[in-house]
C-alpha cells in the first residue's frame, strides 16, 4: 500500500532528475500530474528551482577559477610574490 507520505517523497526525491530532464518520460508524467495537485510538491519543486538557479549563477562565477591555465598562472604569480619576500 502506497501512503502519503511515501508519494510526497518519491516526487522530492525525483524532483533533481525531472529538473535535468533525466527522469523517464512515465515517471516524468505521474511527476507532473502530481504536483499540478499537490500544493506541497509544487512548493518543493518551487525551492528546487530556485536553488539550482542560485547554484547555477555561482558555478559560472568560479568554474573559471578552476581552470587549468589561470589555476597554474595564479600559482606562478603566488610562487614569485613569495621568493621575492
Amino acid at each position: 500500500m502506497t501512503t502519503p507520505s511515501d508519494v510526497h517523497e518519491r516526487c522530492v526525491d525525483a524532483l533533481p532528475a525531472w529538473l535535468d530532464g533525466a527522469l523517464a518520460a512515465d515517471a516524468a508524467a505521474e511527476l507532473k500530474t502530481h504536483v499540478r495537485d499537490c500544493a506541497d510538491c509544487r512548493a518543493e519543486l518551487e525551492l528546487a528551482r530556485r536553488v539550482r538557479a542560485s547554484f547555477e549563477r555561482e558555478w559560472r562565477d568560479v568554474a573559471p577559477l578552476l581552470e587549468a591555465d589561470r589555476e597554474q598562472t595564479q600559482f606562478e604569480v603566488l610562487w614569485t610574490l613569495r621568493v621575492r619576500a
